[in-house]
């Protein structure tokens, strides 16, 4: 987002008065925020920006410390002006820009009550919040969502999550309502009816996982091996099915190949019949993976929850509530002591097939998969948003923030394709019949 909003400066002459506030408030980079200052200086000198040719010249003007990285100063100029935004709309900037800044402001803002948690009382505490709440808006005149009568648990919860690491699912709008994305020790729950885009979206997570640079282990209990990377190599190379049905499994290979050299990491597959994998068979096939090919997973996908069992199988048939506790429990207890975030479905019930949004108490067979969770969100889409190529995500749980947020996606089907409105917006993704 902000390298966009530095290409926009260098194409668009009324663009950077509106958003020369705001950048300040960001958290900008070093390179960033010098070349920021760069153009504030040149721009109240001659109430312009910079072209890329004065900017590369008034680079002489950084600190000699900073001269040490010029080569880097220059790439992220010559990218700042030959990218192309023409697609990408002002006010949808600004608008997002703002919101970010406030956000981190809002941020910084808690870390500092937090710091004081011991020492205040929580009426004092809640006064500050409040304050906050009256004194900060976001770019489209939202309150800024903090739950004012759970104040002393998210303050809490605010010195924590400094300390927890986040993996990016890659789908930008969610990843920043998750606060970065999925903990490494937290367990994150897809809820739907049947063909709602289950697997399309846990394929897409694991994609996106990779091509940041983590391994990912996803263990299928639906489809074959093959399928699940004949859909990765769908989503890498944007191909439909018919494209990729005649791709044999050599040439699959090789281009799956490609993809992990290039991002730095792996993908393995790995199917289970259904019914047939505990949390015990995956815990043993992580160490046969390790020691036969020295893969060792930064993140696990479950396609899905409801087809897994249990080393206590046997009260399935009486004791659905426990046994399905159980199984979320054993996933759960996993993902904290192994530090590596675990991603998975379930089913929601057939009565939320009519709903236009899924919630906590749809899901299927037993509320105990809720209570062991910590990230609950549900897939949500109208017929009408099928055709337009949507789908909704809700926020039903959240251990660490807010919940009740919807995300909006852009969802192709043929290429295998999820990514967030705003993402899809900028691309160029959206015909005028699907335009925001």
């Amino acid at each position: 987002m902000v390298k966009t909003v530095f290409a926009k400066i260098a194409s668009s002459r009324q663009f950077y008065p509106q958003v020369r506030e705001i950048l300040p408030e960001l958290e900008l980079t070093s390179i960033e925020s010098n070349v920021y200052s760069l153009i504030e200086e040149f721009f109240q000198k001659y109430r312009r920006v910079p072209t890329r040719e004065e900017m590369l010249l008034h680079l002489s003007n950084l600190s000699e410390a900073e001269r040490k990285f010029i080569k880097d100063y220059k790439e992220f100029v010559n990218t700042m002006f030959k990218t192309d935004t023409a697609a990408v709309q002002e006010q949808y900037l600004i608008d997002q820009t703002t919101e970010m800044a406030a956000k981190v402001g809002l941020r910084k803002r808690i870390t500092e009550i937090a710091k004081t948690f011991d020492i205040k009382t929580a009426s004092e505490i809640i006064t500050d919040v409040q304050d906050i709440i009256i004194k900060t808006n976001t770019g489209r005149g939202q309150r800024v969502e903090i739950d004012v009568a759970d104040v002393k648990n998210n303050l809490a919860i605010t010195k924590y999550h400094g300390e927890i690491e986040r993996l990016p699912t890659g789908i930008g709008a969610l990843d920043h309502w998750l606060y970065g994305g999925v903990g490494r020790r937290e367990l994150m729950c897809f809820v739907a009816p049947s063909g709602r885009g289950k697997s399309v979206l846990l394929i897409n997570i694991m994609y996106n996982m990779i091509l940041r640079g983590n391994n990912v282990l996803f263990i299928s209990m639906e489809m074959g091996v093959v399928d699940i990377l004949r859909r990765l190599y769908r989503r890498i190379l944007l191909q439909d099915k018919d494209a990729a049905r005649d791709a044999d499994d050599a040439h699959m290979e090789i281009w799956l190949n490609k993809f992990f050299k290039a991002s730095h990491s792996t993908g393995k597959v790995v199917y289970y019949p259904a019914n047939t994998f505990s949390v015990e068979d995956m815990q043993a096939e992580i160490i046969k993976l390790e020691a036969k090919s020295d893969f060792v997973p930064d993140a696990i996908v479950i396609d899905h929850l409801d087809l897994m069992t249990s080393k206590m199988k046997h009260i399935r048939t009486r004791e659905a509530h426990s046994f399905w506790r159980l199984v979320t429990d054993d996933l759960h207890t996993y993902s904290l002591t192994n530090n590596i975030p675990i991603i998975t479905a379930t089913q929601a019930t057939r009565a939320s097939t009519t709903k236009t949004v899924v919630g906590i108490v749809d899901v299927g067979e037993s509320i105990g998969k809720v209570q062991s969770s910590d990230v609950i969100i549900s897939i949500n889409q109208t017929e009408e948003e099928r055709e337009r190529k949507r789908m909704r995500l809700s926020i039903l749980k959240n251990r660490d923030y807010f919940t009740g947020k919807i995300i909006e996606l852009f969802v192709d089907l043929d290429l295998m394709m999820v990514v967030d409105i705003y993402f899809a917006q900028s691309a160029g993704l959206l015909t005028s019949s699907m335009a925001v």
